[in-house]
């Protein structure tokens, strides 16, 4: 099966890395949002590289998390440990995670809207502080069977290998 390539942009401020549904984009397909964590891989094309989930019959985004990838501070990586150094909660985890989910409605809406992408079956996920906002945002949007059915399908896949 030949690559696919990234779909790359930027949803409401939020930056982002799409692949479609293996079996061809179409409305109906089911989502997957995904948040890398701050430790590599830390940006969300580096979570799309590690973690590709190729053959997943739905959409998969990888969204960026505020103070990181293309959005670090001022400074870069300096930047964003001086933050964490002056204080990890207040500076760096409770604002990331506040405007994460703050900004997953619109960036939803965006990307959905842009890709012709109906409201459906919706599996979030996360990694280290990256996984604190499918905790926070997947009570009111998640299907956990579908996520369940679209992992344990990959895993099996490339596990039984």
């Amino acid at each position: 099966m030949p690559a696919v390539e990234p779909l790359a942009g930027n949803a409401a401020g939020v930056p982002y890395v799409a692949f479609p549904p293996a079996g061809g984009a179409r409305p109906n397909a089911p989502m997957i949002v995904a948040w890398h964590p701050f430790d590599p891989p830390r940006s969300e094309t580096a979570l799309a590289a590690a973690l590709p989930l190729d053959g997943v019959d739905a959409w998969r985004f990888y969204v960026g998390l505020p103070l990181s990838g293309k959005r670090l501070p001022n400074g870069g990586l300096d930047g964003l440990m001086e933050l964490i150094l002056d204080d990890a909660v207040l500076r760096v985890h409770g604002p990331v995670s506040t405007q994460a989910v703050a900004e997953f409605g619109p960036a939803l809406a965006t990307v959905r809207s842009e890709y012709g992408i109906e409201a459906g079956p919706l599996g979030l996920l996360g990694g280290s502080l990256g996984g604190g906002s499918p905790r926070w945002t997947g009570p009111q949007t998640a299907d956990a069977a579908a996520v369940e059915r679209l992992a344990t399908e990959w895993f099996a896949r490339h596990l039984d290998s």
